[in-house]
């Protein structure tokens, strides 16, 4: 037969958060984000200064200088690639720290 009421033994007793807790769990927030904004010019300045760099060259050298931008593409493929193993392992070791 199903119960429709608890009784007082049934009801976990909740812990209270101690503010040392707390203060971890906001001092790790706050530096996750200040780490994006930190990254962020970064994400922009890249990308822009490749491109003027490739029509600078181009401009200067001529058509042949898209041997060169193509060694170039192929490299930043090569780093996507590494770059998304390492946030493999970052996810590995978040889940690991939040397992703490």
């Amino acid at each position: 037969m199903k119960r429709y009421w608890k009784s007082k033994k049934d009801i976990p007793k909740k812990i209270p958060t101690t503010m040392g807790k707390l203060l971890n769990l906001m001092k790790a927030d706050v530096y996750e984000v200040a780490q994006r904004f930190w990254e962020l010019q970064t994400l922009v300045n890249k990308p822009i200064g490749l491109i003027f760099s490739m029509i600078l060259v181009w401009r200067i050298i001529g058509w042949s200088s898209f041997v060169g931008i193509a060694v170039i593409i192929i490299a930043q493929f090569i780093n996507f690639l590494l770059a998304r193993v390492m946030m493999s392992w970052e996810v590995v070791r978040r889940a690991a720290t939040d397992g703490k």
